[in-house]
This record gives C-alpha cells, sequence and structure tokens, in this order.
C-alpha cells in the first residue's frame, strides 16, 4: 500500500494524527521542563529563605550577646557577672556554629567577601571582650567598662552593621528569586 494511494481524506486524517502526536510529545515535553524548572526555582527560594532567617537569628544573637558583654563588664555583683559569661560563652558557641552554617550556604562572591568583613568584626569584637574579661577578673572594673563603652561598643555597632547588610543583602536575593519565579 502506496500513501500516493490513500484516498484524500485518510491523507488528511493520518496528517491530522501526526500533528496531534506531535503536539502531545512536544506539550508533554515541555510540561516536564517546567515542572523540572518549578522544582529548581522552589528549592532555590527556599534555601535563600532559608539563609534569610539564619541571618536573622545571628543578628539577634550577636545583638544579645553584645548587650550581655556590657552588663557583664559594667556589673559589680560576681555571681551576674558569671552567670553572664557563662551564658556569653555558650551563646558565642551557638553563633560559631551558626556562621559556618551560614557560610556553608553562600555561594556569590558578594556574599562571600561580606561573611569575610562579618568574620574579622566578630573576632576584633570577640578579642575586646577577652581582654575586658581579664580587666573584670583582675578588678579593675572602671578600665573594663571604659574598654566596653569606648571600644566594645563601636565594633559591635559595626559587626551588626555588616550583618545588617548581610542581611539585607539575602533578603534581595531573595526576592530576585521570586520575581524570578
Amino acid at each position: 500500500m502506496n500513501f500516493s494511494n490513500l484516498p484524500v481524506g485518510r491523507k488528511l486524517w493520518v496528517l491530522v494524527l501526526g500533528l496531534v502526536v506531535v503536539l502531545v510529545t512536544v506539550l508533554g515535553g515541555l510540561l516536564a521542563y517546567l515542572q523540572n524548572l518549578n522544582a529548581r526555582t522552589t528549592e532555590h527560594f527556599a534555601m535563600t529563605q532559608t539563609r534569610v532567617a539564619l541571618a536573622v537569628g545571628w543578628r539577634g544573637m550577636v545583638a544579645l550577646d553584645a548587650q550581655r558583654a556590657v552588663v557583664q563588664m559594667g556589673t559589680v555583683d560576681t555571681s551576674l557577672a558569671d552567670r553572664l559569661e557563662q551564658q556569653a560563652k555558650d551563646n558565642t558557641q551557638a553563633i560559631s556554629e551558626l556562621q559556618q552554617k551560614v557560610e556553608s550556604m553562600v555561594a556569590t562572591p558578594e556574599g562571600r567577601d561580606l561573611l569575610k568583613s562579618i568574620a574579622a568584626l566578630r573576632q576584633t569584637a570577640l578579642g575586646t571582650i577577652r581582654q575586658a574579661s581579664a580587666l573584670r577578673k583582675s578588678g579593675d572594673l572602671e578600665h573594663a567598662a571604659a574598654l566596653v563603652n569606648q571600644t566594645l561598643r563601636p565594633q559591635i555597632d559595626a559587626y551588626v552593621q555588616e550583618l545588617d547588610k548581610f542581611v539585607q543583602r539575602q533578603e534581595m536575593r531573595r526576592d530576585e528569586v521570586h520575581k524570578a519565579s
């Protein structure tokens, strides 16, 4: 049986059925592509949202730790100061873990640069806290309080400002991903 020997009506039906098969195949491929794209976009958005939540939590933990340090260095109550020091150590460990988790999630060069800046500011502030704590333990409360007020507070303000920049950057990335989807 030769295609040219078929009646015109059957030729048209074969053509229509061929087009339907091609259309269904193309639409199936397009649907699979769109589902994959949607899954990747949703995953990327969720990861970005997680980074935002972790960064906001990180900032809050830093602000709480800073207030504890200020109160600890300014109080004459040794039991309160010891309790605050222990809480600060626990919080510093939690901040370190959170910082590592956030660092592992950041993939952009801008984000890595901000994290390096944040890490440097954090190390500077922790060094000042150690100095003030040593002064406090030696009984020099006035110099410890002066070190906190004159040096530590500006360092913590700079640290928190960098964290705010990082949070804003992550929120901007989240909004970009949301708009792109």
